[in-house]
């Protein structure tokens, strides 16, 4: 698909609309928190048992940004929720690589992500979590 372009005035060269600068400098102003991802390791002994969880860090700090899943802060509206135990969204830079496997470590908190959010234009990336019980 191409970029959206503007032309100045009825002569002249063709500005892209949103250049990757500007791009950046969002990302800067909207992620303006700091967070840490890890990984389970844990998996069978030598009797095929599970091993107690064995959490390892995958990436960090990373850019991100934390924000309630709804607007009234309520556990009644589920409307926009992939799974009803998600308490917040995190927003993280597009190169994050995250699945309901990893746990998210800002703010003071452990969090654990319930879903991934899809997006096709991948600007960044966003996922449903809950506080880690």
């Amino acid at each position: 698909m191409p970029r959206a372009q503007v032309f100045g005035g009825l002569r002249g060269p063709a500005q892209v609309v949103f250049p990757e600068a500007a791009k950046e400098t969002a990302l800067r102003i909207g992620l303006t928190g700091t967070a840490e991802i890890y990984a389970n390791t844990a998996g069978l002994d030598a009797t095929g048992s599970p091993m107690a969880p064995s959490w390892h860090k995958v990436a960090g700090p990373v850019r991100s940004r934390i924000d309630y899943a709804s607007v009234e802060q309520s556990d009644k509206n589920f409307g926009d929720r992939v799974d009803e135990r998600t308490s917040h969204i995190i927003t993280l830079d597009a190169d994050i690589e995250l699945t309901s496997d990893h746990q998210i470590h800002t703010e003071g908190k452990v969090w654990v992500v319930t879903a991934v959010l899809e997006r096709t234009d991948k600007a960044v990336t966003r996922a449903e979590v809950m506080v880690a019980p």
